[in-house]
């Protein structure tokens, strides 16, 4: 494996890492926001 190929690898691995991150950020926010707007209406 060349240093590059390992570059290339890591690279993959935060992007991946960046989705699951915005992702779980998304969800909770709208978790949240859903959770605020039951509150009200009960």
């Amino acid at each position: 494996m060349t240093k590059g190929e390992k570059y290339v690898i890591r690279g993959a691995a935060y992007t991946v890492q960046e989705q699951q991150v915005a992702w779980l950020t998304s969800v909770s926010i709208v978790l949240y926001i859903f959770l605020h707007i039951v509150h009200i209406v009960l």
